[in-house]
């Protein structure tokens, strides 16, 4: 467990999901910032889906957070960079957060607009 990578991580002012994955990896993380569970044990220690860990992983690679080592056969080597927690989004963007509104939708007919009475 790194004290000081896990210090920085209680400083970043990150959504809930994405501060508790960072702070999962810091406390597994060594002293140079090295760490390897598995998304299986990330997903359960954050208690959320394997999918949206790998969406704040990804989030945490590309703005440098985290480096990441693929190891065949082995688990994958996180490199965490604590300089980067700043650069981390507070929030995703809206062409990843939320599909775009399709306008040739239309409400159901049969559903009622207002309740019988």
């Amino acid at each position: 467990m790194s004290i000081g990578l896990m210090t920085e991580a209680w400083k970043t002012n990150l959504p809930a999901g994405r501060k508790l994955l960072l702070l999962s990896l810091c406390d597994n993380a060594s002293d140079s910032g090295e760490c390897y569970p598995s998304i299986a044990t990330i997903s359960q220690r954050c208690g959320m889906v394997e999918r949206n860990v790998y969406r704040h992983l990804g989030v945490f690679e590309k703005c440098g957070a985290i480096e990441r080592k693929n190891r065949v056969g082995r688990s994958t080597v996180y490199r965490i960079d604590a300089s980067k927690f700043s650069a981390i989004p507070h929030s995703d963007t809206p062409d990843i957060a939320s599909p775009t509104p399709d306008a040739s939708v239309t409400p159901d007919i049969a559903s009622p607009l207002t309740p019988a009475s």
